[in-house]
């Protein structure tokens, strides 16, 4: 049976790919933009991350990536989905971070991987409608982290300041700082697919704001944050 999974994933990689066919070769998407986020997250993983919350992880490996170096990973998600890995030191909490106290902080090390921008959207991933639940769910965390040498690895969605119902926000010159408000910013980086080029490219930040979003586009930020 193991050669039939691989077969229907070939297929079904192949069908997504063929959904593609006729698009304008100009027009950029979010294509692969998992793929810098997990990289950050990977590379910034510190080298003893001691007890870890992922926020929102789903079925993202980011877990798992982070049980290497921390003594224990806590998922804490609306809808927990059945992971492709598991790990001694892993488990997942099913729990709304607006309405449920965050589980057994503190914290050494937060993951925060493209989930605040939809916190307090109602509509997708089950959630309920909350003015700026945004900015509570980071006052939350940050309540929730061990103190000043504590780590947040946070990636968002950034450019031109906008909300795209029922998706995701966009985080711009007027509530990027807000949305980090209470964090010193260790490192930050910034993606965008610019020039026509459907790659992501690092680039400055202001070109990075500059990026006009949509319900299917945007810039990246990435960040290490610490407690103020």
């Amino acid at each position: 049976m193991d050669w039939l999974r691989g077969y229907v994933k070939q297929i079904g990689y192949k069908i997504a790919r063929a959904s593609e066919w006729g698009l304008p070769r100009d027009r950029l998407d979010l294509y692969g933009d998992r793929d810098v986020e997990w990289a950050w997250i990977g590379a910034k993983m510190p080298a003893k991350a001691g007890r870890v919350l992922d926020l929102g992880p789903a079925t993202s490996s980011t877990p798992l990536v982070a049980s290497y170096n921390a003594t224990e990973v806590v998922g804490f998600d609306l809808t927990p989905e059945p992971a492709s890995f598991s790990a001694r030191n892993l488990k997942y909490i099913q729990g709304d971070i607006l309405r449920d106290p965050i589980p057994f902080p503190p914290y050494d090390t937060i993951i925060n991987c493209s989930t605040t921008e939809h916190i307090g959207l109602a509509g997708r991933y089950n959630n309920q409608e909350v003015p700026d639940g945004d900015l509570r769910a980071m006052g939350l965390l940050l309540k929730a982290m061990r103190g000043p040498e504590s780590t947040m690895l946070f990636t968002i969605p950034v450019g031109r300041d906008g909300v795209y119902r029922p998706f995701h926000r966009v985080y711009g010159r007027e509530r990027l700082p807000k949305v980090i408000s209470g964090f010193r910013v260790v490192e930050e980086v910034y993606f965008a697919k610019v020039d026509g080029k459907n790659v992501w490219q690092k680039v400055e930040k202001e070109r990075a704001l500059d990026v006009q979003g949509s319900q299917a586009f945007y810039g990246l930020g990435l960040f290490v944050l610490q407690p103020a």
